[in-house]
């Protein structure tokens, strides 16, 4: 396994909870006959992941148990992990597949997996970028309808360059929209809606 970065500096997982070492510094992640004979697990957690959930460990953890011969296939029934508030984990998170059985065989993992903020689904680094979408929109909306608005009023001293401008910022007006419900649908569903993804793009 590798390690990972805390707040202080490189902490290996042993410093997350995630296995056990002796003061000897052997290290053991799963608990085998041999991490019990070293006293790192308990005899009732033999072939699962050794977790210090008592001072280190402060994510959450689910536990398959695949047969040791013969085809399977199954899904995590209650594979979502939520994060209350008031656990106050803000930072860098990491997941953790491990084959623990000894006398298992080997183990495939497929699927998606979604992370999901307070805040929705859009990632951190984007999400202010749908409030100022949103407020370019307005300022675009706004300048259309004023300007559609003066050459209705002045139309008879409109020269043509005018209609290509209003058709600019039409455009423009447009893409900002789209752009906005891209990302709004993408915070709250998790998934992009093609039309908005493509109609937002159309300028470039």
């Amino acid at each position: 396994m590798n390690s990972t970065t805390g707040k202080e500096g490189p902490c290996t997982w042993t410093d997350l909870g995630i296995g056990a070492r002796t003061k000897d510094d052997v290290v053991r992640y799963c608990c085998t006959r041999d991490a019990i004979g070293l006293g790192l697990c308990e005899d009732d957690k033999l072939g699962q992941l050794i977790l210090d959930q008592d001072a280190k460990f402060l994510g959450k953890h689910r536990f398959l148990e695949i047969p040791p011969t013969g085809k399977f296939e199954k899904y995590l029934k209650y594979g979502k992990l939520e994060q209350k508030e008031g656990e106050g984990q803000t930072g860098k998170y990491a997941v953790v597949f491990a084959n623990c059985n000894d006398d298992g065989r080997p183990v495939i993992v497929q699927g998606e997996m979604e992370w999901k903020s307070k805040h929705g689904y859009l990632p951190g680094d984007l999400f202010p970028y749908m409030y100022v979408f949103a407020v370019i929109f307005c300022v675009y909306l706004a300048f259309l309808l004023w300007y559609g608005i003066s050459m209705k009023m002045f139309e008879d001293g409109n020269i043509p360059i005018q209609g290509w401008i209003f058709g600019t910022i039409a455009i423009g007006c447009m893409e900002m929209f789209f752009k906005t419900g891209d990302m709004f649908i993408w915070n709250e569903e998790g998934n992009r809606f093609w039309a908005a993804l493509y109609i937002g793009t159309c300028r470039h």
